[in-house]
């Protein structure tokens, strides 16, 4: 994924780089449009860059899930296993007018232990389904903010292109008046 997410943003800077060169060309060549244009190019770069930092976030929220399950359940066999020493060293020094007594005391540990471990990984469960929520819902927004950014570009695309073609007009006219003129 971290591999996506730097490809993700060497592209969203070079985009942006080739939004401020066309800024900067425009300002020179005094042309509004692709001045223009840069500056859309370099507001969905931003776009691109801020989707690529949500699904970065989104990761590593979701890494920070998976080790907190695991650092439950680890602590989760230090109990079983500090449980099952304690019952042991029960046994061993259990009197034999006690057993009763103690098979009722172990029932009972089982049962807790039991309980224990259904509401630790009820936890766990509800954590990953949080983070997960969280992470899909992120990339939701992710998703949104691209097709945004995509539907501003297209848009100042077609604006440009709209302007050139008017400025070709523009050209037709004045070179037909111009060849117009030189006839007469």
């Amino acid at each position: 994924m971290s591999g996506d997410n730097a490809k993700a943003a060497r592209k969203s800077v070079g985009q942006a780089v080739v939004g401020k060169a066309k800024e900067l060309a425009g300002a020179l060549l005094n042309n509004d449009s692709l001045a223009e244009e840069g500056q859309l190019r370099q507001a969905a770069a931003g776009e691109h860059h801020r989707a690529g930092t949500a699904d970065a976030v989104a990761d590593t929220r979701t890494d920070e899930a998976a080790e907190k399950l695991e650092r439950v359940r680890e602590q989760e066999q230090e109990e079983h296993r500090i449980a099952a020493q304690q019952e042991a060293a029960q046994e061993r020094a259990a009197e034999q007018d006690r057993r009763a007594e103690h098979a009722q005391a172990s029932e009972s540990a089982r049962a807790r232990r039991d309980a224990a471990e259904t509401v630790t990984r009820e936890r766990a469960a509800k954590e990953i389904e949080d983070a997960a929520d969280d992470t899909h819902s992120k990339l939701r927004a992710a998703d949104e903010q691209e097709a945004h950014a995509v539907e501003e570009q297209r848009r100042a695309e077609q604006v440009a292109e709209e302007k050139e073609q008017a400025a070709r007009r523009e050209r037709a006219v004045a070179a037909d008046l111009e060849s117009t003129s030189d006839q007469e």
